[in-house]
């Protein structure tokens, strides 16, 4: 038992260091997380258009963009501009949208996060 007495509990300094680690860790997932979540809606908005969407094949593109920005509107995704970020190509029965934007979250003063999001949706009827 003599190695008893030196033992001790963590120290002011590492206790310190252990908090800002967790605050650290916290902060970065409240700024990317919100993120991730408008990312993980569009995708269900713009996977599920021909369901919703009952004339989806004779849409222009335009209305396709237009319906896309309404139903963006209607889940609260402002960060995401349908009308820039979306490139559709309709041929036939067939059409095609990319869906490819980018995000810069300020993290202090000068440092971001970027996430690139790259999402291609093939609908045939």
């Amino acid at each position: 038992m003599k190695f008893a007495k030196r033992q001790a509990g963590l120290g002011a300094i590492s206790t310190i260091l252990a908090v800002l680690f967790v605050v650290l860790v916290a902060y970065l997932v409240m700024m990317i997380v919100p993120v991730y979540i408008d990312d993980w809606q569009a995708q269900k908005i713009v996977g599920n258009l021909n369901e919703k969407e009952p004339s989806f094949f004779s849409m222009s593109k335009e209305e396709i963009v237009n319906s896309v920005d309404r139903r963006f509107s209607i889940s609260s995704i402002y960060d995401i501009k349908p009308k820039e970020v979306l490139k559709v190509k309709a041929s036939g029965g067939k059409v095609l949208i990319k869906m490819h934007y980018d995000r810069k979250v300020p993290i202090v003063h000068n440092l971001y996060v970027l996430m690139k999001f790259r999402h291609d949706f093939d609908f045939s009827k």
